[in-house]
């Protein structure tokens, strides 16, 4: 299986703040918070579409469901 990354590692791997690409894509802050935050999925296909084009990849290198959640090792131990 293949690594998907999300929209919040894929800014975060340009070097880019939310308020940069929102003013580069025209999606407001807001919705670039509450789709890297909490559910991609949500979002409308066009908007997706359009960041996926800012950013250069194609929606199979992206996971769009709801926000990960981190566990560390030691939670699992």
């Amino acid at each position: 299986m293949k690594k998907q990354l999300t929209l919040k590692q894929l800014r975060e791997n340009m070097g880019l703040t939310m308020e940069e690409v929102a003013v580069k894509t025209d999606i407001p802050v807001r919705c670039l918070k509450y789709w890297e935050n909490v559910h991609s999925g949500r979002a409308e296909a066009f908007s997706i579409f359009k960041l996926l084009h800012f950013y250069g990849v194609s929606h199979d290198h992206v996971y769009t469901g709801p926000a990960l959640q981190e566990v560390s090792c030691a939670a699992t131990a």
